[in-house]
């Protein structure tokens, strides 16, 4: 089985939790590297990589620090179509892997089996509520190592809208993988442009429908500093604290720091006065749903320009194409 890691290192520590993070796979056995390093450590990372394993291409993997395409998703789907494998596992520099090899083997063997086509295997704490859920669900199945429910037209959104279905985190069917990588969904985009946070679904679209999905009965992976308080792997003292974390879905700059003048109007209505609170406090709510907006249209505008311009996009199928 092929992990796939599209990683960005732009601050030093993440070298670090990268290194951790394979060297956890590695040592299971089970499976073989196909990895892109981006931003300024990335030739740091290699050198590094390479030199705890020289015999590293010797043993089927891949390593890569140049990107064919501005954009996560576009870079993924190349890694996938150019590294043939009957399932994937997406990885994260800041997920680990703590169970053993045979409770990891055990979970992927259930799922490969029985034809899952995607798998959350981290935020085991966070998806606690959704599995129980399935549980004795009609349409679910149980094993000892998993629920597996199939996901199809009219199923219970409501349960979904917080828990993504096509995770950055996940083991994925080829075929179910391709799909969503060359879907061009969401069309509004939330999140900075070429950046992979979009790729998480809280509503899948027809095109994927219907898929098996499961989440396994016990952690497999875990994150190193994000999850419901006290999950974390540092919450937990599992992994020593070498970043406080600081949310930032950057990799490209935000629209929201452009907005000026939005920001220096909700500046000004910051200011105190008691006789207007209410009047103020509703421009305030307006002008920053309106500077929500705007980042979007402005995220979504430069996404499309560069799929367009470079014909990335297949009008006659509707997907992504490279």
């Amino acid at each position: 089985m092929c992990v796939v890691y599209n990683v960005y290192l732009h601050e030093q520590y993440k070298v670090m939790r990268m290194l951790e993070s394979v060297s956890r796979l590695a040592k299971t056995e089970l499976f073989v590297f196909n990895i892109l390093l981006r931003g300024k450590y990335n030739e740091e990372a290699k050198a590094t990589l390479l030199s705890q394993y020289p015999n590293w291409f010797d043993l089927g993997n891949q390593l890569d620090t140049n990107e064919r395409f501005k954009d996560w998703k576009l870079n993924t789907l190349s890694m996938v179509k150019e590294f043939e494998s009957s399932y994937y596992l997406l990885s994260q520099e800041d997920h680990l892997l703590i169970a053993d090899t045979k409770k990891t083997f055990n979970y992927i063997h259930d799922c490969v089996s029985k034809a899952v086509d995607v798998a959350s295997i981290s935020f085991f704490q966070k998806l606690e509520s959704l599995r129980e859920y399935l549980k004795g669900q009609v349409y679910s199945q149980e094993s000892e190592f998993g629920v597996i429910s199939s996901v199809h037209e009219g199923w219970d959104e409501g349960y979904f809208k917080r828990n993504s279905l096509t995770p950055l985190l996940g083991l994925y069917k080829r075929e179910f993988l391709l799909e969503a990588l060359q879907s061009p969904w969401p069309l509004f985009k939330k999140y900075p442009p070429f950046s992979p946070f979009d790729f998480e679904h809280r509503k899948v679209t027809s095109s994927l429908l219907p898929f098996r999905f499961s989440l396994p009965r016990y952690e497999i992976l875990a994150c190193i500093d994000d999850g419901p308080p006290g999950t974390s792997l540092q919450d937990r003292n599992l992994f020593e604290l070498d970043k406080h974390r600081i949310v930032n879905h950057n990799v490209a700059k935000s629209s929201r720091e452009e907005s000026f003048f939005i920001a220096w109007a909700i500046g000004r209505l910051n200011n105190p006065n008691p006789s207007g609170k209410p009047k103020r406090f509703k421009l305030q709510k307006r002008l920053q749903h309106l500077d929500f907006l705007l980042s979007r249209v402005r995220n979504s505008l430069i996404w499309w320009e560069y799929i367009l311009r470079n014909r990335f996009f297949s009008l006659r199928e509707h997907k992504l194409r490279i």
